[in-house]
């Protein structure tokens, strides 16, 4: 039965005219996991290996919506977003890795299923991939402060690789943000995959003592 991330995704795919196929499940002799789909570009052509997987509620979040539904909440628990897109991350690599066959692109895609305030955004996007915003130097006086990529990344040059991006899927299931991992060892050509409901980000020029900024493909 599909989750309701797959059915969203497929919805999207044929709204868009996306040509796409759902893998069959199934392990492949390394014990991993099949991805659930593949793009087909015909015009090249070529595939594009996706995954697709969902952040569903944890206790602490039905706590907070229980509250929030009730009008009881003073101050809004922040939601580790981050940490939460670094495990879908490292869980969804192994099996591009093993489906891209060391050929093809592929890409993950995200679903935000938690349904509180604070949703998933480009910023944790970012951060998940290229490491958690940090301030490198602090001038009191002047009230000067750098930023810089810290740890915890997950998009390294020897690091997955294998997921030439990052996607969300919006909550309504009609926009496609394609977040592009700039360490891929392929990445995925925007105009594969074009049209009004699908943007496409790469990291802007790198500024000394800021986080770049996502810049629309």
């Amino acid at each position: 039965m599909a989750t309701e991330s797959e059915s969203l995704f497929e919805e999207f795919c044929k709204a868009n005219d996306i040509n796409y196929y759902r893998e069959i499940p199934r392990s492949n002799i390394t014990g991993a996991k099949i991805p659930d789909y593949a793009i087909i570009i015909e015009e090249e052509p070529r595939r594009i290996i996706v995954e697709v997987k969902q952040f569903d509620p944890n206790p602490d979040d039905k706590e907070q919506s229980r509250q929030l539904n009730e009008g009881r909440v003073t101050d809004v628990r922040e939601i580790k977003w981050r940490d939460r897109v670094r495990g879908k991350i490292h869980d969804a690599n192994k099996q591009l890795k093993a489906r891209s066959l060391g050929r093809y692109p592929a890409m993950l895609v995200l679903y935000d299923n938690v349904q509180v305030p604070l949703p998933l955004d480009s910023e944790d996007i970012m951060e998940a991939m290229y490491g958690n915003e940090v301030v490198d130097k602090v001038i009191w006086a002047k009230k000067e402060f750098t930023t810089k990529f810290g740890d915890n990344r997950k998009c390294t040059p020897d690091h997955n690789t294998s997921s030439s991006a990052i996607c969300t899927l919006s909550r309504s299931g009609s926009l496609l943000c394609v977040y592009h991992n700039e360490h891929a060892k392929f990445r995925i050509d925007p105009t594969w995959l074009r049209g009004p409901n699908i943007q496409h980000y790469t990291l802007g020029p790198k500024v000394q003592g800021k986080l770049p900024d996502w810049v629309e493909l």
